[in-house]
């Protein structure tokens, strides 16, 4: 099932923001179901926005200076202020896209203090392009599963349903391609071996990989325990499965290091 989002942006002059946002809109279509208020406002707006809000998966934030002006200024007649507001309310996952090749290094007022430090994809140039879109693609996936993990907890279950969203190999496919295979002598090779000096700075390092994908260790979690969790929920936990701990905590990095920060 594709995600669906909410896309939260300001019109801008003469609607040139609008219509930037109506082409990525466009490039989304075949990987997400987007709601876009050009093509969803029909009746009672207020009513239309709240329901597009209630049922997305993510709440993406096209900001630009425009934006954040709108949301800071306190005016609840604007629909900008009241979508924006009303996400937080929802506790629906955000992602930012950089809007605006004039924003200031530092974000302010309520976005800055929601999405400042959060993980965004550069969409600043005039030309929107197809790498770009697929980075969005990407994180829009990545925050659909954690909120799907977050929701639902750490049960089998919830695994299974989080490793299905993030990867688009059909369930037949995935079982032909990897068979059960016995155990393994390589399985010997475990985080427990490591001497505590190696095993510390892993565990610093797994830390701040949890920290920037937004997942919270649990208490008493052992490290391999946290790793799988964060590989799954990067969708990069069937690539990642049959190498050793530190080779798939490298792995982890790499996937995340794709987003710009």
């Amino acid at each position: 099932m594709k995600p669906s989002v909410f896309a939260s942006h300001d019109w801008g002059k003469q609607g040139s923001n609008h219509a930037r946002v109506a082409r990525v809109v466009e490039m989304l279509k075949p990987c997400v179901n987007v709601w876009f208020d050009e093509e969803r406002m029909r009746g009672n707006i207020l009513d239309c926005m709240c329901k597009g809000i209630d049922n997305a998966d993510v709440f993406i934030v096209f900001v630009t200076r425009e934006y954040m002006k709108k949301v800071q200024n306190g005016m609840d007649s604007d629909n900008v202020r009241r979508e924006f507001m009303y996400a937080q309310t929802r506790n629906v996952k955000m992602v930012a896209v950089r809007f605006d090749s004039e924003l200031p290094r530092m974000w302010s007022g309520p976005v800055g203090m929601m999405l400042g430090c959060s993980l965004f994809v550069d969409m600043s140039e005039p030309d929107i392009t197809q790498t770009s879109v697929d980075a969005l693609v990407t994180m829009i996936r990545r925050q659909r599963a954690l909120h799907i993990f977050h929701s639902v907890g750490t049960t089998t279950q919830a695994l299974v349903r989080v490793h299905n969203t993030v990867s688009e190999t059909p369930r037949a496919s995935r079982r032909s391609a990897s068979p059960r295979r016995s155990a393994s002598p390589r399985r010997s090779a475990s985080p427990r071996r490591h001497s505590p000096t190696s095993e510390n700075g892993s565990r610093t390092r797994l830390k701040h990989l949890m920290a920037k994908a937004e997942m919270i260790p649990h208490e008493g979690e052992h490290m391999s325990d946290m790793l799988n969790r964060l590989l799954l929920s990067i969708g990069a936990h069937d690539d990642a499965k049959t190498l050793l701990f530190n080779e798939r905590l490298v792995r982890a990095e790499e996937e995340l290091n794709e987003l710009t920060i």
